[in-house]
């Protein structure tokens, strides 16, 4: 599956994750910090479909010094939303990467800088197999649905569509 993904463009790569993300968003609304979790995928979104905003802004919901990142907060989640969260800090930390690289910013923070493609990809599919609590597996679906999506198929509305739909 990494090698279909891995031929995607960047932007591809991020609908792929940033979907199935708000896909299993909802298991966090019990939590006090849903809020950020929530913020950090809209953001992506907005990104996304604007192509405004930059790297920092994206990084600043994964790390800063305010103890308000994800990285952070995730800690103090109960173990059984982990996996949700980590698909989530996953999402934004490639999302930023390609932020940092659409804009050409010299400087990339180390945590976004350690970004591997393929690491991300695996771990991702691994903890989205357990926030996903459904007997289907869309993740083969969905690839295939924006491997052969139109342009004008690549945005919130129609991609939302499309995995409410489909599963």
């Amino acid at each position: 599956m990494f090698e279909i993904w891995k031929e995607l463009s960047s932007n591809r790569k991020s609908l792929f994750l940033l979907g199935l993300s708000e896909k299993i968003l909802s298991n966090l609304q019990h939590s006090k910090n849903f809020n950020i979790a929530n913020l950090a995928i809209e953001k992506c979104w907005n990104w996304i479909d604007s192509k405004q905003g930059s790297g920092d802004d994206l990084y600043f919901m994964l790390e800063n010094l305010e103890d308000t990142g994800l990285l952070t907060i995730m800690q103090m989640e109960p173990e059984e939303d982990l996996p949700t969260w980590i698909c989530i800090a996953e999402t934004l930390s490639l999302i930023s990467l390609y932020v940092y690289n659409y804009n050409n910013d010299p400087y990339l923070p180390e945590t976004i800088e350690a970004v591997d493609e393929e690491e991300i990809f695996e771990d991702y599919l691994s903890n989205f197999g357990n926030a996903y609590n459904e007997d289907k597996k869309i993740e083969n679906d969905y690839l295939n649905y924006l491997v052969n999506a139109s342009e004008k198929d690549l945005n919130r509305i129609e991609i939302m569509k499309y995995l409410e739909s489909s599963f």
